[in-house]
């Protein structure tokens, strides 16, 4: 690996890790970023360091861990039974909170938490089920937290596995 190479490498982790942090907010998805440093630096260096069947797996992490909101809910880990306006209210409260309140993390949170509530309390009125949305919603944002951590650090595991060994 000459100095060029060996620079491109340096570069990519530092934007690893860059997109590790900026990928907690709801907006940026890390695996996809993630995905494009490495297909970056692959095309790069003609994917001499990143081989083909290593890009193949990255892939395969991204295209997971990208749609794990759609099959999270097969196996009964997102939904709780929770209705559509939650849900929705979820996304959308998120998505306010993290531009209302711009305290990393903090300002997702409340808004996802406000609102689900906020449209459980429009549909149904009822206090308990609404205080079950809140928690739905907080639930939702850890597990969706947990998951895109995991994606992340496997990505950039699988990246530099490939290129150092």
């Amino acid at each position: 690996m000459n100095v060029v190479e060996g620079g491109l490498t340096l570069l990519a982790a530092v934007l690893m890790v860059i997109t590790f942090f900026i990928s907690f907010s709801p907006i940026i998805s890390g695996p996809l970023v993630m995905w494009l440093i490495a297909l970056g630096y692959g095309t790069l260096t003609g994917f001499q360091y990143l081989t083909v069947p290593g890009m193949i797996a990255i892939t395969g992490l991204m295209i997971l861990g990208s749609t794990s909101d759609y099959w999270l809910p097969l196996f009964g880990i997102k939904t709780d039974g929770a209705s559509c306006s939650v849900v929705f209210g979820t996304i959308i409260g998120g998505i306010i909170g993290t531009f209302v309140i711009p305290i990393p993390l903090l300002g997702t949170l409340i808004g996802s938490v406000i609102g689900a509530m906020g449209m459980e309390l429009l549909r149904v009125g009822d206090m308990k089920k609404t205080l079950r949305a809140g928690h739905f919603a907080v639930r939702t944002y850890f597990i969706g937290m947990a998951m895109e951590v995991a994606f992340n650090i496997a990505i950039a595991a699988v990246f530099f596995a490939v290129i150092l060994f």
